[in-house]
Order: C-alpha cells, then structure tokens, then sequence
C-alpha cells in the first residue's frame, strides 16, 4: 500500500501527537491516494528561532519499523545521526530522530514534505521536537540543508532539499523555480559549509542577546 500526506498544514502535522486523531490520519496515509501537503515557507531567522537544535550532523544508520500500538500504531523511519559541528543547543553523541513514514515489507506509508536520508550523508538540521511530531525539522524539508559536492569544482558546497545551490541564507524558505534547478546544480556556487555554519551561529547568537538570555 502506498499513501502520502495528510491535506493537513505544516503546522497541524506537526503538533504532538493525539491519541485517536493519529490512528485516524495514519489509516487515511496508508489507504487513501495522493493528496498535496501545504507546507508553509519558513525563512532563515525563523529555522534558526523555532528549532530545538541544529548541528551538522552525519547519518550513520536509517531504518523503518512499525512502532506504537492501537490506536497510536504507526510505520516509523529513524534516523541516527552523528553530530560533527552543533551549532545551537546540546547532542553530545549520536541520536535517533523519528520520521513518520517509510516502508516495513509490504506496507509503505509516505507524508509528503518528510525527507529521506541516506547513510554517509551529511547535513545541516534544524531539529524541532523530536519524537512529538510527524516530522522533527522545523518546516519539514525546509529545516534540512545538505553538504553536498559542488559538480562546478568538487568542493563541498551547501544545497536545499530540491537539488538548489544555497547562493545565500535569503534563499532559505523562498519556492523553488523548479524549472532552473538542474541548471543551478550544473553551476554550483553555493554558499561554502563553514560560511553557512558561521552564519547559523551567528544569528542564533543574535537571537540569544534580543531575547535577554
């Protein structure tokens, strides 16, 4: 079987999690065809302001499995991740973040806006209630910014979730012109990661002295 998401906003899906609320929206994912997730833009200061945690990390394992029981039961994928660089918050080791969704045998439950990982990647998260949520990075796909290499000159560049270079941290949270995407991976030239990492530091510091901590 074979469903995405819930017409739910962002904001809904990502509310904790209740009771029968979630046995009824996780039996429309696995049964019901496709239908669009609305996904609300989230911009650079607002990735940086509502995440818990955000770190370059590493994936070192993926793995989907049915989890809960009754009427919380759900198809689950965690994602270990291992922290290279934390930029705002704690992750002192390694740590599991859990994503609605994937594949167990036959059964497949997809929510579109989740992203998918793969073991050696590395990337840029911004982490917001891990295991409370149907998606632990702040604004789905866009609280995920990959470390990519850079087909223009092999160097390890910064890329969004829909194949973009990041160019500059305004970028973060606009729609994609899905048209020149290929164009702009072709080209390269996006932001490097210790720009980028410099930059999250920097306006999560910036945030800390406006709140008065």
């Amino acid at each position: 079987m074979s469903s995405p998401s819930s017409p739910s906003a962002a904001r809904g899906l990502c509310r904790p999690w209740l009771g029968g609320l979630l046995a009824l929206v996780a039996a429309l994912l696995l049964v019901r065809p496709a239908a669009a997730t609305t996904v609300e833009a989230v911009d650079f200061d607002a990735l940086v302001r509502q995440s818990d945690l955000t770190a370059l990390v590493e994936v070192v394992a993926v793995r989907s499995a049915w989890v809960g029981a009754n009427e919380t039961r759900r198809i689950a994928t965690f994602v270990r991740v291992r922290p290279v660089e934390v930029l705002k918050g704690e992750l002192p080791g390694e740590t599991e973040l859990d994503f609605t969704g994937g594949t167990v045998g036959a059964d497949t439950l997809r929510v579109t806006g989740v992203p998918q990982f793969a073991v050696g990647q590395r990337e840029v998260l911004f982490i917001q209630g891990n295991g409370r949520m149907v998606c632990p990075l702040v604004g789905f796909w866009h609280g995920r910014v990959a470390v990519r290499k850079s087909t223009a000159d092999g160097t390890d560049r910064m890329f969004l979730h829909d194949g973009r270079p990041l160019k500059d941290v305004s970028l973060l949270g606009r729609s994609s012109d899905r048209e020149n995407v290929a164009a702009g991976v072709a080209a390269g030239g996006g932001m490097g990661v210790r720009e980028f990492l410099d930059a999250v530091r920097a306006r999560a510091a910036a945030q800390e002295k406006e709140a008065g901590r």
